[in-house]
């Protein structure tokens, strides 16, 4: 490769750790790719994709038109050798990075700061914050306090950081002191193969839509059907993701008594086959940053009734005709029975989906130019 040609390096030292199916992720990368090949002007550059993982194989038959993607299987010592192996890719030459791009903001991050401490690069540096960020950081915990001070040492030095909504630009700005002029915000796009909105049948199933873990706030949506259930049994329930709490998330819901079913983890492409079926999206998650599922589900046509966070109040700005909030479980179960007999406007929907094209589009073009 020639080393006068430098393109964008995402760093992932454990890719297996993002919670989005790695199919689904590499195809929104494809199309950042897309994007900042066409801003350069060459449809020969393409983003280097710097994947560490358990599981070499998962990557086999993956190929992007826009990506060049290194993989490294990692065991024991998994970090000192992804460090190693990223620092051979650059001094081969196999990649010249524009700039490093940090897909987290402990791993990733430090993985960036070791490259350029050991000179082993002088690209610049961005970070990705995608979860929710309050005035006091990643959360009051002490396992968040911890990483609120290992993230304000790792910070220091880099030169842009990438947040997903706007009202994360004061909080970022507070907890961990980043310059204004350091902040890039795009938001996460949504690769949307939209259903055909006329042919939705009508039902009265609520959908659950993630990960099946503590941060869902899964206690509290079962707790909210199970209010609901107690003043009107006619729905049904749809559970879409899969976790380490998904014997618990069955059990209880088979203590409520209503019909379900539990499809496991599915990738963008199947999601779509499910969201016809689905009526209402109940979301219970203390803490949304962008809230992608919430924004999926409006434009396909459900209604969504969320806990209020800040993620969710951006959303529900958006699209206030589709989105209600709620802070109790007893709220909660009464906005789900007013939006199960709510029939949403599907001229409103089209139209909230021709705006969101447009933004993402925007978005993404901002986002590709920090990198130029």
């Amino acid at each position: 490769m020639d080393k006068k040609i430098s393109n964008p390096v995402f760093v992932f030292p454990n890719i297996d750790r993002v919670d989005t199916s790695l199919k689904d992720l590499l195809s929104r990368f494809d199309s950042y790719g897309s994007a900042y090949s066409k801003l350069i002007g060459n449809p020969d550059q393409k983003l280097n994709i710097v994947c560490g993982t358990s599981n070499k194989n998962n990557f086999n038959h993956l190929e992007y038109k826009s990506l060049n993607l290194h993989v490294k299987e990692l065991n024991k010592f998994g970090l000192i050798r992804y460090l190693i192996y990223v620092s051979s890719l650059i001094r081969s030459g196999v990649i010249n990075p524009r700039i490093l791009i940090a897909g987290d903001p402990f791993r990733g991050l430090f993985i960036c700061r070791s490259l350029r401490a050991f000179k082993v690069t002088k690209s610049r540096i961005q970070v990705s914050l995608h979860g929710e960020i309050s005035k006091s950081g990643f959360g009051p915990s002490i396992k968040a306090k911890f990483g609120n001070l290992l993230f304000r040492i790792l910070v220091k030095g880099v030169d842009s950081i990438r947040l997903v909504l706007e009202d994360q630009i004061r909080n970022s700005q507070t907890a961990f002191g980043i310059l204004s002029e350091r902040i890039v915000v795009a938001p996460v796009p949504i690769s949307l193969d939209f259903i055909d909105l006329p042919k939705r049948s009508p039902n009265r199933t609520i959908g659950f839509v993630g990960r099946l873990h503590n941060e869902r706030g899964v206690n509290l949506w079962i707790e909210t059907i199970r209010a609901l259930k107690a003043k009107n049994s006619d729905f049904s329930l749809r559970i879409i993701g899969d976790g380490p709490l998904r014997k618990h998330f069955e059990e209880e819901v088979e203590k409520i008594g209503v019909p379900y079913g539990f499809t496991g983890r599915l990738t963008q492409s199947e999601l779509k086959n499910e969201w016809a079926a689905i009526s209402v999206l109940l979301s219970a998650a203390p803490a949304e940053s962008y809230g992608m599922a919430m924004r999926e589900a409006v434009l396909q046509g459900c209604a969504v009734v969320s806990l209020e966070n800040s993620g969710s109040r951006d959303v529900a700005r958006q699209y206030p005709n589709s989105v209600t909030l709620f802070t109790d479980l007893v709220s909660g179960a009464q906005l789900i029975a007013e939006a199960l007999n709510k029939k949403i406007s599907i001229k409103e929907v089209e139209r909230y989906r021709i705006e969101f094209l447009n933004t993402q589009r925007e978005n993404i073009s901002k986002l590709v130019k920090s990198w130029a």
